[in-house]
């Protein structure tokens, strides 16, 4: 029992580590992209500002992040009531009301709509984003699903 704990706290920890270089590697290459658009490269690394300066880089105004902000924060917000409420009736009562049911249905629909329109704006955003550097469509939709992995290749190519 000990050896397999080992092992899977040893693999949980490689992945770690490989997460932590990744995640480096791309705020540098993110910092890297700023910088050749004329911003100042440490406003890769502060989470919401970042999108702010992407969305001033690839639309000329933070419009476009100062959105894809709110619809996330929203998202969030009505994610973490759902869940908490969730629990909260799991640990209180072994079966719901109909209006209960119906109450978490609506809060469900709602965070799908949420979760589907951030999904929409970051690719507006990422498919912008590339266009600003002057590539084609087909980078562009490959930045939409690989935005991370693109990052390097346009420090390359941009």
């Amino acid at each position: 029992m000990g050896v397999v704990f080992g092992a899977v706290a040893a693999f949980y920890i490689e992945i770690m580590v490989f997460s932590l270089a990744l995640t480096v590697v791309v705020l540098v290459a993110q910092c890297k992209l700023f910088e050749k658009a004329g911003e100042a490269g440490w406003k890769a690394i502060i989470p919401f500002y970042s999108t702010l300066v992407m969305s001033k880089i690839a639309t000329g105004k933070k419009t476009l992040g100062a959105i894809w902000i709110a619809v996330y924060s929203v998202f969030m917000i009505f994610y973490m009531g759902f869940y908490s409420r969730q629990m909260m009736m799991t640990l209180n009562s072994s079966h719901m009301s109909a209006s209960d049911a119906a109450s978490m249905m609506f809060f469900a629909l709602f965070i799908l709509v949420l979760s589907i329109g951030a999904a929409v704006l970051t690719g507006i955003l990422m498919f912008k984003f590339a266009k600003s550097y002057g590539k084609s469509e087909g980078w562009c939709v490959a930045m939409i699903f690989l935005s991370q992995t693109v990052y390097l290749l346009l420090i390359s190519t941009a």
